[in-house]
């Protein structure tokens, strides 16, 4: 599943507890109230740059170059630009 970045909180949420899981079944040991501390972290985020999010919530949920790897690239599957999501729904 791919997702643009929003800045619609409730999706935001339901958004960061799908991703959590997708970083749990990857091996990353992300907390239950992981998507809950993401979300009040991206709230002091401009979403509409996806560099800041990815940062944000790579400083929370991945630590040690091996996660960071992971998380990277969870990240950039599952949360898509404006300008991705506009492409794919223009193939």
């Amino acid at each position: 599943m791919r997702c643009a970045m929003t800045t619609d909180s409730s999706l935001c949420l339901d958004n960061l507890i799908i991703f959590a899981d997708r970083l749990r079944r990857d091996g990353l040991p992300v907390p239950a109230a992981g998507a809950a501390a993401a979300a009040r972290i991206l709230a002091g985020v401009d979403l509409s740059e996806r560099g800041q999010a990815r940062d944000a919530l790579m400083a929370l949920m991945a630590s040690g170059l091996r996660e960071q790897h992971i998380f990277a690239a969870a990240f950039d599957e599952y949360f898509v630009s404006e300008d991705e999501q506009e492409e794919n729904r223009l193939r």
